[in-house]
């Protein structure tokens, strides 16, 4: 009887994990990109590249980066939206941030509006906060997603609210880096 249970238990499992492949594969193709540039393992790139992801898996990220993650010091936005996900970004004018998500992204805006916030559509985490430029999406990766935040230095607390509209642009385009979603410089 019980070597009857372990082999139904077995197929079972097998059933599962192929409905599983055959969603994934379904969802890559019909996202119309390339099975091998969609769902190639993603690794880091080079010495200054660290990888994340979203609490729940299905969007991640990779940020490129001119020197080690040790030499960075995240900027915590003091603001309501962010001190309540204990947000901290980072971001380099040279640097670039790769996101990749299974699901489309969700956009929302707080504050003045001027900055949207980039998040999965399935758990809510905020991915990033962004800035649609004329030719290119500019921003700062939530720092707290990447698999080792631990080697970054302690979070120094920022002010946007201090600002005003204009110099928070001016800012945001010499502190921020250059963002790719899916391979496209839009969200």
């Amino acid at each position: 009887m019980l070597n009857k249970q372990i082999n139904v238990d077995v197929y079972s499992w097998r059933i599962f994990h192929r409905n599983a492949v055959i969603k994934a594969l379904q969802s890559v193709l019909a996202s119309k990109r390339p099975l091998f540039e969609r769902y190639v393992c993603w690794e880091d790139s080079g010495v200054n590249s660290s990888l994340g992801q979203c609490s729940c898996g299905e969007t991640r990220v990779k940020i490129n980066l001119p020197e080690k993650l040790e030499y960075y010091r995240p900027r915590a936005c003091d603001c309501d939206f962010c001190v309540a996900r204990n947000i901290s970004y980072l971001s380099h004018p040279d640097g670039e941030l790769e996101i990749e998500s299974v699901k489309p992204l969700e956009v929302q805006r707080q504050g003045s509006g001027q900055a949207s916030f980039i998040t999965c559509s399935s758990c809510k985490s905020v991915i990033a906060t962004s800035l649609q430029l004329e030719n290119k999406l500019i921003g700062a990766l939530n720092s707290t997603l990447l698999f080792d935040f631990s080697l970054l230095q302690k979070s120094t607390i920022a002010s946007p609210k201090q600002l005003g509209a204009r110099e928070k642009v001016e800012r945001w385009q010499t502190l921020w880096l250059n963002i790719l979603v899916n391979g496209v410089s839009r969200v």
